[in-house]
């Protein structure tokens, strides 16, 4: 009855605050539940429990992780995100949650006590949920080890067990969770206080699928952009699935244009057009994308012959600051671009000279016309210990450039 009266208050706080509020939440709140089915945990074992916030369109979201968790004795027990710790030592203890939110009073909107009875017990035997296990490369299948006492009771001893796999190359178990590496055949097995459980047969197959489709929230692009592009398919079980790069070929018809790392990702290039054709290694199936890339909007920087990306910091030390430090050319490409704050310091930001003397052809506030290279060389008379240099372009990409070099102190 004082649950039921909770949950009341909750609805009508929240229907409140909705008709007071100019917009209406998607969903609300109704009650709240958990999966805890034991009432009692052997020492040192451990135990989730998982609390539910249930919606009033029936749908529900474990929210065991938003709560705030508390044991009575931390001597017999702890808890952290609903998992409880038994120690070493039997008692009863009480695990408690409530919720982050509250009401006006302070108290929060639900909260929940569970009784529990740490039992000193002996550990006779050790089953598994399955005696053989089919999965397929890249997909994972959960195994529960039961743990016998010798009272004859019967717990989830998953986590507490150590796990092993005869044969890692094929299957991985890391508490209870199997996961396909590759085809082939080994064994499973839990052990915890020097008991075994029952052997595991794994057999780990190929997947086979039956489509490949690129997907992609766009195919039009400017230079310097990415495009993220997803790789799906649909296997043999009829589920739908993202294929990761070591399962995928690509060919590139145009590397010039545009290219793609190992995330999936496109960079474009330059101005064109560019197909990428990915491929299911071993199998025919394979699916193409045409990309068109549009504008060639940004500024070409090499310094000393070698292009470096924006935005570009760097510092460097030497022995002795050189005077002639470095070479630099401008390509501007697809647009104007704007040359500002143009300038030469020290580490203090105080001025060297003008900026003219130093930047030789290059000028504050000058403008590169599209296609127009620009070639300057950064000097200076090797009295100053420390130097700034520093410009910024006007452009898209708010893009800068930075560089620091600074003498040894003798």
């Amino acid at each position: 009855m004082k649950k039921l009266f909770k949950i009341f208050i909750v609805l009508f706080v929240v229907i409140l605050s909705v008709g007071c509020s100019d917009s209406k939440p998607d969903k609300l709140i109704v009650s709240y539940s958990n999966d805890l089915n034991d009432s009692s945990l052997p020492t040192n074992r451990y135990l989730q429990i998982n609390v539910y916030a249930n919606y009033d369109d029936g749908s529900n979201k474990n929210i065991t992780q938003d709560l705030n968790w508390a044991s009575s004795d931390e001597n017999i027990a702890t808890v952290n995100d609903g998992l409880v710790s038994a120690k070493s030592a039997s008692g009863h203890v009480l695990i408690s949650y409530e919720t982050k939110e509250r009401f006006s009073d302070g108290t929060p909107l639900s909260n929940e006590v569970f009784n529990l009875d740490i039992l000193e017990l002996a550990l006779q035997k050790i089953t598994l949920s399955q005696t053989s296990l089919n999965i397929s490369v890249g997909t994972s299948q959960a195994i529960v080890a039961i743990g016998i006492f010798d009272d004859n009771s019967s717990y989830d001893i998953t986590s507490s067990c150590d796990w092993n796999s005869s044969d890692e190359t094929i299957a991985t178990v890391d508490k209870g969770l199997v996961k396909g590496v590759a085809e082939g055949n080994t064994t499973i097995s839990a052990t915890d206080t020097n008991i075994t459980s029952n052997i595991l047969g794994v057999e780990v197959q190929k997947v086979l699928y039956s489509s490949l489709t690129i997907e992609s929230t766009k195919t039009l692009f400017n230079v310097k952009q990415n495009i993220q592009l997803e790789l799906r398919a649909t296997n043999d079980r009829n589920e739908l699935v993202i294929l990761n790069n070591e399962e995928i070929s690509w060919e590139n018809n145009a590397s010039d244009v545009a290219r793609i790392d190992e995330n999936n990702v496109v960079t474009a290039l330059r101005k064109g057009r560019v197909a990428f054709t990915a491929s299911i290694i071993d199998t025919t199936l394979q699916d193409t994308i045409i990309l068109d890339v549009l504008k060639e909007n940004y500024l070409r920087i090499y310094k000393d012959g070698v292009e470096v990306e924006f935005p570009y910091i760097e510092t460097k030390q030497y022995d002795t600051l050189p005077t002639d430090l470095s070479t630099f050319t401008l390509t501007a490409i697809g647009q104007d671009f704007i040359i500002s704050e143009l300038n030469v310091t020290d580490f203090n930001a105080t001025a060297i000279q003008s900026a003219n003397a130093w930047f030789d052809t290059l000028e504050d506030g000058q403008t590169l016309d599209e296609d127009q290279n620009v070639s300057f060389e950064l000097k200076h008379d090797g009295t100053t210990k420390e130097l700034h240099y520093h410009f910024i372009i006007d452009d898209e990409f708010g893009s800068s450039f930075d560089e620091k070099y600074y003498e040894t102190a003798n």
